[in-house]
């Protein structure tokens, strides 16, 4: 015998009425704010993942890129090439589309398949690249990469420290005793000076000093060069690159090896200090655009290299930076007080003293070891 009476029974069908009234709307809500990160995740979204140095491609750059095609840039930064050459080396590129990398770090790259070779008929900006910047030995024809940015190494000096201000500078000003240079009279008294703490490229400074050249080096010239390094610690203040600025404002190392680039973040302050390619040459760094063997957006990564190479992108990078831009086109937005001095902008003459590092004359092993030997002296 059921006992509900019509009240009761009216109430439960009321309620429940409710309940699906309210489960309905919750059910629209819940749609609404959830449905597009289901569809995501059923058909993902397209987007571009570039691999670069802390300072080279510009998030505004990017972002006009955004706008453009409408496709998200996750920019991932590293420091230095032998942490993107372990990361790839790692990951087999899977997860980058486009990697930013240094010259002589390209050619393990290209050995160990971790780059797409390019397609150049998707990269309408290659005649404009500036051709001292093109086949390079670690990548003969550009195959796999193309110029982004260029700067060399110089010796950034307190101009008041010379007695003569048109000195040309050579590489004794680095290796050879201070106190000595002082009483030849080329300095207005004796200096400590600031290297970098980069082992090759000190090394490849000390051939130069040595040899007036960067060659495949016998165990007989590496053994020299280390014993330069040695002794040239005893004038170095400090092994540093970030920290270039207070040494040398500070006075306490009015001579100091620096790049272009930083060089003329250092310019912006003050007028108080030269740059200068030295006599026997220098260090050229090229940065240069690849393309992950593991892309999933080929067609997209040579859209953005194309957009970063083209001339607006190049201006607004390097303005950015520092660095000079690939694109010949960018350099009429230089600073004419840049463009036109050949230790910023190197002539033909002074590009032929310019030397890229080459992994094959600098075995890891050997650098290791003479850097350890400096570095404990």
């Amino acid at each position: 015998m059921n006992n509900q009476t019509p009240a009761t029974a009216t109430f439960w069908l009321r309620f429940i009425s409710k309940i699906s009234i309210i489960i309905f709307y919750l059910s629209l809500i819940l749609t609404a704010l959830y449905l597009p990160h289901l569809l995501e995740f059923i058909a993902p979204q397209k987007s571009l993942t570039v691999y670069a140095f802390t300072e080279m491609v510009s998030p505004a750059v990017a972002k006009e890129f955004e706008a453009k095609t409408g496709v998200p840039v996750n920019i991932k930064y590293f420091q230095t090439n032998e942490e993107l050459h372990a990361k790839l080396s790692i990951s087999k590129g899977s997860g980058y589309d486009v990697i930013v990398a240094s010259d002589y770090i390209i050619e393990s790259l290209i050995k160990e398949e971790l780059l797409l070779p390019l397609e150049r008929n998707k990269i309408s900006n290659v005649p404009q690249l500036d051709q001292n910047l093109m086949n390079h030995f670690f990548d003969p024809n550009n195959r796999y990469s193309l110029p982004l940015a260029w700067y060399t190494y110089g010796i950034v000096f307190d101009k008041s420290l010379l007695t003569h201000a048109d000195t040309v500078i050579d590489l004794e000003l680095l290796f050879n005793n201070p106190v000595d240079t002082f009483g030849r009279g080329i300095t207005t008294n004796p200096y400590k000076i600031c290297m970098f703490d980069d082992p090759r490229e000190a090394i490849m400074f000390a051939s130069l000093y040595l040899f007036g050249t960067v060659k495949k080096a016998s165990p007989q010239d590496f053994e020299l060069m280390e014993k330069t390094l040695i002794t040239q610690k005893k004038w170095i203040e400090s092994y540093t690159s970030s920290s270039l600025q207070y040494f040398l404002f500070s006075g306490l190392c009015p001579v100091a090896i620096t790049s272009s680039s930083y060089m003329k973040k250092i310019l912006k302050i003050s007028d108080r200090f030269g740059f200068q390619i030295p006599l026997q040459g220098s260090i050229l760094v090229i940065d240069n655009l690849c393309i992950s063997a593991q892309s999933r957006n080929t067609e997209l990564a040579h859209q953005f290299i194309n957009f970063v190479l083209s001339k607006d992108s190049a201006i607004a990078n390097s303005s950015t930076y520092g660095y000079n831009s690939s694109n010949v086109q960018a350099y009429q937005a230089a600073d004419k007080a840049f463009l036109d001095n050949p230790h910023f902008f190197p002539n033909q003459e002074m590009f032929k003293k310019l030397h890229i590092l080459r992994q094959e004359y600098f075995p890891k092993e050997v650098i290791e070891k003479i850097w350890l030997s400096v570095k404990f002296a």
